[in-house]
């Protein structure tokens, strides 16, 4: 097995909480885990997982690292790995938007997953996709996730 964080990362998790659809979470959880993946293997020193209120777009779930700046206008459609494809994958599931760019002071990196309320209708179709496919019927009630950050009472 690989371990990826070093002894000199941290990894600090600031957020609201919110309840989402399982539909969303667990998507939004494996978009987490991939990014701070990354983010140890490939960044340096603190790695900031950020979940807050967004005014336009309802939600901005980030992680960003220190370290190298990634390029001024990194297009993630060239990147050639498995991750971030499966990433923009998940983000298009949900009907969430992902933006990279550098992190505060110009350094390391910093990507962000805006999401809103809308995006259960994104998850209600591709559930009702699968469904179809599966002979599961389309009106279950499925269970909801509740996201807390680390260090909220």
């Amino acid at each position: 097995m690989q371990r990826f964080l070093r002894a000199e990362q941290v990894i600090v998790v600031e957020g609201s909480e919110i309840n989402l659809p399982t539909a969303v979470g667990i998507p939004l959880g494996f978009i987490v885990n991939e990014l701070i993946t990354n983010a140890a293997k490939y960044g340096e020193g603190l790695i900031t997982v950020r979940l807050a209120p967004d005014p336009e777009k309802g939600y901005a779930l980030s992680v960003s690292n220190d370290g190298p700046a990634l390029p001024e206008r990194l297009d993630p459609a060239a990147c050639k790995g498995l991750g971030m494809k499966i990433v923009q994958s998940l983000v298009a599931r949900i009907g969430g938007e992902l933006r990279i760019g550098r992190a505060e002071k110009n350094q390391g990196a910093q990507f962000t997953v805006f999401f809103s309320s809308r995006s259960q209708i994104h998850a209600d179709r591709a559930r009702q996709n699968l469904d179809s496919t599966s002979g599961i019927g389309t009106n279950q009630n499925f269970p909801k996730m509740h996201l807390k950050a680390i260090g909220d009472q």
